[in-house]
């Protein structure tokens, strides 16, 4: 059967450039909270959340530079929930390896230039924002990326000071 986010898919997927940054966002940001941690319909991490995140990547990628600070954390905030379920669920599935590995390599090179534009704009991000993307990256094992060091460094070295600012679980998160 259908799922309910097969007309938006489609949607993105033809038109996604016609989508603002905050729609994109938004949208990778509801089906990260809403796909189901298990994937008993087949739905989850499946066909249709691969296409989506590579729908969402390759109309975002070129227009980073449109997207406000929440809009990138968001972005790599559901990539990276998104991606830690991918794993979780195929866990002893051999057979997926192979589109497993290209999605992941897709998002870490997509992750990886969002951390170059949010190293370059972290001045304008909140305490949570900052938080939430290092958590991304960390959590979508970016680390050895050149940019992704950039950003955490940089995060790091500027949250120091502002460390009051900083709920406890995004002091974690750092």
């Amino acid at each position: 059967g259908a799922s309910c986010g097969e007309p938006i898919l489609a949607a993105l997927v033809t038109t996604g450039s016609v989508f603002s940054p905050q729609c994109l966002a938004n949208i990778l940001w509801a089906w990260a909270k809403l796909t189901p941690f298990t994937n008993k319909g087949g739905v989850g991490w499946g066909a249709h959340t691969r296409l989506l995140c590579q729908a969402v990547m390759t109309v975002s990628e070129p227009r980073l530079l449109e997207f406000q600070p929440q809009e990138l954390s968001m972005l790599a905030w559901s990539l990276a929930k998104l991606q830690s379920r991918t794993q979780s669920n195929q866990k002893g599935r051999v057979k997926h390896q192979r589109s497993k590995s290209g999605a992941v390599r897709e998002a870490t090179c997509f992750l990886a230039c969002l951390a170059s534009v949010a190293h370059a704009r972290l001045s304008e991000f909140s305490a949570q924002g900052v938080s939430n993307i290092a958590w991304a990256l960390a959590s979508s094992d970016v680390l050895g990326e050149e940019e992704v060091c950039h950003f955490l460094t940089a995060a790091a070295l500027a949250a120091a000071p502002r460390l009051g600012q900083f709920p406890p679980q995004a002091i974690s998160n750092l």
